[in-house]
């Protein structure tokens, strides 16, 4: 057998963030979640389809299949002590897990590209017949392929039976959680490698004496991809059991299936290549595999709904590079693909802070149907579309959102509304929302709004929003609202400088002004030396300026030292040091605007949640409201004043 040599990868942080919770009103959900859109506008006084969304009391999860058999159904691979094992160390290699004598071929299917002589077996793991492969504790199967899995979908299946399992689980460097006894691991170009337990995509762990629950690889909100919970948080499956395991990697997301739809789960997972899978078995447990298949396909072209694709094809949304579609809907996506896979294992680079429809319209009313693909750090969120008519913020209710969920957005403009007027909806920042409608008044005019310029910021949670329930809030749309200005926000929580903060092609957005609002996480507590940890600010400053004026040459950019946190006074050194260093540093630059926002969000309870450290939506008002302030002298451009009724009676004549 071939030798693979283990890669070691440094860990990644895990920011672990807190959110707190408003109580709201619920809006319906809808079981429908793709209803025939009309292919043009028509008039009337409730937003027109061929098919309706169908409306329930309460968010409607979609259906689980009710027959599918339960695990204990599924056939055994042989016990233990009937497997004939077999040492392949000096033997001739088959092409797959079928040992049988008269296999033949390369390959055992015409999609499968993985074959049994391009796994490696570490140390001495004993194979048996019948396909079964006996992996004693601490060992693993490395699946390399000779070259790397590129298709649009790489599917991997494989059977799994738990054999055994220690009273008391060693400790196990290769597993991240104390009752976690299986994983894999996938090798993506451009993050960790398989090697290590940051890059574990499916993983289960062990309940109680008797059963285990499936979790997905998220390691800093893992509580939310659970899998295997009824609804008093049971776990569903037995241990001992045999489960059939199908992983789908497409290029932005995840899916994991059990049991053929017994549960499933998916994740945001934006990958190029895949290297390698490798399978690991924990210390104390005995695990057997079979059937196990890695292969490639192609993904079927999705259709955008004709309403959706009007508005992305006339400019009527904005606050994003990209969008594609999948089976879920279409998603708009505010970061580049190469900066999505840079940021790895957090799934919140596709929360949907800052992405806005803004028109134009004589519409009355004004329907936005979506699935919750990714709900923050908890099972349930709330979700709130901010609604302005002509510049003045409505009272619309939010609703409690489930990942997975379909939810309908409504809303009526107030009776005695002019005729023509400027319709502005905020997308929440605390979810990811895969669209699958836009209704309206059939014969409905839309016109986009002409904007002064275009900000794009980069920056860490408190940029990105986390913990704010008000999309209008996020402390930068203050800006881009004040100076009519079309904002992109590339702020990811737990990141700080990086190359990959301005990363990919931004042929089509060209920003007139950059925001960079980095160093919190550079502090962290102060737990690190102060003598490096300042030092390597000031290195990083001018590594990102250098990029961002390659990218934008003619840009104003803005430099932010952070806001005042709980934590403020550090171990080794306070966050006040951060502020001062990053002043300095910015302030060497004669092309950038440096500004200290240390008092920007007064630290009183009601300002942040939780811990002080994440703004509410009443701290982004503040900050947001301070920060224009501040900014109003060098911005080069006066304060909007457009008479937005006006000008959409112009717009649309």
């Amino acid at each position: 057998m071939k030798t693979t040599l283990t890669r070691i990868f440094a860990c990644m942080l895990a920011v672990m963030l807190c959110f707190t919770f408003v109580a709201c009103q619920q809006q319906p959900a809808t079981d429908d979640p793709t209803p025939t859109e009309s292919a043009q506008p028509t008039q009337q006084d409730t937003p027109t389809e061929t098919e309706a969304p169908t409306e329930t009391d309460t968010p409607t999860a979609e259906p689980t299949p009710t027959e599918e058999p339960k695990p204990t159904d599924y056939p055994k691979l042989p016990e233990a002590e009937q497997v004939k094992k077999l040492n392949m160390i000096g033997d001739e290699p088959a092409h797959n897990t079928d040992f049988s004598e008269d296999f033949e071929g390369e390959d055992y299917d015409d999609d499968v590209i993985f074959s049994f002589s391009d796994i490696n077996i570490v140390d001495t793991t004993e194979l048996g017949g019948n396909k079964a492969i006996h992996l004693a504790g601490g060992e693993r199967i490395i699946v390399s392929p000779s070259k790397a899995y590129s298709g649009e979908r790489v599917v991997v299946k494989f059977k799994i039976k738990i054999d055994k399992v220690a009273e008391e689980l060693p400790v196990d460097g290769n597993f991240q959680y104390a009752n976690e006894i299986f994983h894999l691991c996938a090798d993506e170009s451009g993050r960790i490698g398989s090697s290590n337990y940051y890059s574990a995509k499916f993983r289960i762990l062990q309940e109680n004496a008797k059963q285990i629950r499936f979790f997905g690889y998220l390691t800093d909100i893992g509580a939310a991809d659970s899998m295997g919970y009824d609804a008093d948080k049971n776990p569903l499956f037995d241990m001992y059991a045999t489960y059939d395991v199908e992983l789908t990697f497409e290029p932005e997301r995840c899916f994991i299936d059990i049991n053929d739809g017994q549960i499933t789960a998916n994740f945001g997972n934006t990958r190029d290549n895949i290297n390698d899978f490798v399978l690991y078995a924990r210390q104390g447990v005995d695990i057997y595999l079979d059937d196990i298949q890695v292969y490639e396909t192609d993904m079927p072209e999705y259709e955008i709904p004709e309403n959706i694709q009007y508005f992305l094809d006339n400019d009527l949304m904005t606050g994003f590079i990209d969008y594609y579609a999948t089976e879920h809907g279409v998603f708009l996506e505010r970061l580049s693909h190469e900066q999505r896979i840079r940021y790895g294992s957090n799934t919140l680079t596709q929360v949907n802070t800052c992405s806005t429809i803004d028109v134009f319209t004589n519409t009355k009313n004004f329907e936005l149907t979506y699935k919750v693909m990714e709900s923050g750090y908890s099972a349930h969120w709330e979700t709130g579309f901010d609604v302005f008519v002509n510049g003045v913020q409505q009272d619309v209710p939010y609703v409690t959102t489930t990942k997975n969920n379909v939810y309908t957005f409504s809303f009526t403009l107030p009776a005695g509304s002019a005729e023509n007027n400027r319709l502005t909806i905020y997308f929440p920042p605390t979810i990811t929302a895969a669209l699958l409608s836009i209704r309206y008044d059939e014969g409905a005019k839309f016109a986009p709004v002409p904007k002064n310029g275009k900000i794009i910021c980069v920056g860490d949670s408190i940029t990105e929003g986390s913990g704010c329930i008000s999309g209008a809030a996020v402390y930068m749309n203050h800006i881009a609202r004040a100076y009519n200005l079309e904002l992109l926000n590339q702020a990811v929580s737990g990141w700080s400088f990086d190359d990959c903060n301005i990363m990919g092609d931004y042929e089509n957005f060209k920003a007139d002004y950059v925001f960079i609002a980095n160093g919190t996480n550079n502090f962290a507590g102060g737990h690190s030396d102060k003598e490096n940890t300042v030092g390597m600010l000031e290195i990083l400053v001018d590594e990102l300026l250098t990029i961002v004026n390659e990218k934008f040459p003619d840009a104003k950019i803005f430099g932010l030292a952070p806001i005042y946190r709980e934590d403020e006074i550090g171990t080794n050194f306070n966050l006040r040091d951060v502020n001062d260093a990053l002043m300095t540093y910015y302030g060497a630059y004669d092309d950038v605007v440096a500004i200290d926002c240390y008092e920007f969000c007064p630290g009183v309870a009601e300002n942040f949640f939780g811990f002080m450290l994440h703004p509410s939506s009443l701290g982004h008002n503040i900050y947001g409201q301070n920060l224009l302030n501040a900014v109003k002298d060098h911005m080069g451009i006066e304060l909007d004043t457009t008479d937005w009724q006006a000008a959409a009676d112009e717009a649309l004549k």
